[in-house]
């Protein structure tokens, strides 16, 4: 090959790159165009070219003697001197030169190419802090950041130290207080209205179950009732829909009740009594009842107050008087009150009870001295009135004969059946006990 100069020598690429674009298809690799301009023309006088600016232009931008086409490249920076490119889709709008602080630091923004903060431009009216000397900075508010130098390497310091610079600004710092304030208090309000909506429904609730309280009614009507109200419109929530949800919203109710109730006779300084009996359940457990005889309210006559039900572990003098004063504690009634406010003590004739020694009596006489103690009159007329019965004969018969007329009756279906059709025939309403 004879020797070409430099205009031959660009005529010469032109023609063979020609050729090659014309069979890319059948190309392995990515073509590169180069055109190739003589910056300086020959001179003969002295043999060689002025070498004092490149022959060469790429055409285009090219990243390691590769062109690249307009969409946007990624670097990754693993070190100083060592940086690897990819070519990503147009949807990254980083920095060709930068992306390795979006992960670390989540401020950054970027719009073309240039980087800006989130946080400034969320809060870019920040006149409060320009009395003490803060301001923004309108190029990281207007996403207006970009790399300072000439090679990749200071790019990248310049970028690095813009963001690390920026990061610790007192204007930076207060904006992302006030995000992060802003931030709490919409989850502090967000947290708020669902409360308020969880105790609205909730209130919905409690009314229905209080309603059955109050009218006697099962508990199993209680779901069947919030079905109605949702008919009706209402919203009633997903959750205290079962008829064990109503059994714990009416002792939960009741139990603020009594609190309530006790708390009045302690405000006002109220005397009280306390009465007492002693019963066995179908199951066979002993119970205690308690009730209060006081005034919760100035104004208003002593009447009784049902306190609670107690389950004994025994029926031992000892056993009922210390769950009779766990009670009374329980809804505040101090050691120091009772002995000046509690006046009597009422209970029925069993020994246990009463008994001058070791009865539940005499153990509450030795804490408070100032106690009276009461055989319950409604006890004694029992026992009055039975004694009565057995001395009289005729009384005696009389028992007797509807013992033995209710057996006859009760027991079987045909005699109940001749029963109602006698009644019917005298027009007569036949009652059955407990029905009304």
């Amino acid at each position: 090959m004879k020797a070409m100069n430099l205009t031959e020598l660009a005529t010469y690429i032109r023609e063979l790159g020609s050729s090659l674009t014309n069979n890319a298809d059948e190309m392995p690799f990515e073509l590169v165009t180069v055109d190739c301009v003589s910056t300086t023309p020959h001179t003969p006088a002295t043999g060689h070219e002025d070498r004092s600016q490149s022959p060469c232009e790429i055409s285009g931008p090219t990243l390691l003697g590769k062109p690249v086409s307009d969409e946007a490249t990624k670097v990754e920076s693993n070190s100083d001197n060592n940086i690897s490119v990819d070519t990503v889709s147009e949807q990254n709008e980083w920095p060709i030169i930068w992306s390795e602080k979006c992960e670390k630091y989540k401020f950054l923004l970027c719009n073309n190419g240039r980087l800006g903060c989130m946080s400034c431009r969320a809060v870019s009216g920040l006149q409060a802090f320009s009395a003490q000397g803060r301001h923004l900075a309108a190029e990281w508010v207007n996403c207006q950041i970009t790399a300072n130098g000439k090679g990749r390497r200071e790019q990248l310091t310049s970028l690095r130290k813009k963001i690390f610079e920026h990061s610790k600004s007192s204007a930076h710092n207060s904006a992302e207080t006030i995000l992060r304030v802003k931030k709490e208090e919409r989850m502090e309000k967000l947290a708020e209205r669902m409360s308020a909506e969880d105790e609205d429904l909730a209130c919905k609730s409690f009314r229905t179950a209080y309603h059955l309280a109050k009218r006697n009614r099962p508990f199993s009507d209680y779901q069947s009732l919030l079905e109605l109200q949702e008919l009706n419109g209402a919203n009633i929530g997903i959750g205290l829909r079962s008829r064990y949800s109503a059994t714990q919203i009416v002792m939960h109710v009741s139990e603020e009740m009594r609190r309530r109730a006790c708390k009045q006779v302690i405000e006002i300084g109220s005397c009280f009594s306390v009465l007492v009996d002693e019963s066995t359940t179908v199951s066979n457990k002993s119970t205690l009842i308690v009730y209060l005889k006081c005034i919760t309210n100035e104004n208003t006559e002593p009447h009784l107050i049902f306190l609670q039900l107690l389950e004994l572990d025994d029926q031992k003098a000892t056993t009922i008087t210390q769950a009779l004063l766990n009670c009374l504690h329980h809804f505040g009634f101090t050691d120091d009150y009772m002995r000046d406010h509690l006046v009597a003590f009422v209970s029925d004739g069993a020994s246990v009870m009463t008994g001058r020694k070791s009865g539940v009596a005499a153990q509450l006489t030795d804490i408070f001295p100032k106690l009276v103690t009461w055989h319950c009159l409604n006890h004694r007329l029992e026992l009055a009135v039975g004694d009565a019965a057995d001395e009289t004969q005729g009384v005696s018969h009389f028992r007797i004969f509807m013992d033995s007329l209710y057996t006859l009756y009760s027991r079987s279906p045909k005699t109940q059946k001749q029963l109602q059709a006698a009644a019917s025939e005298l027009d007569i309403q036949v009652k059955k006990l407990g029905v009304f």
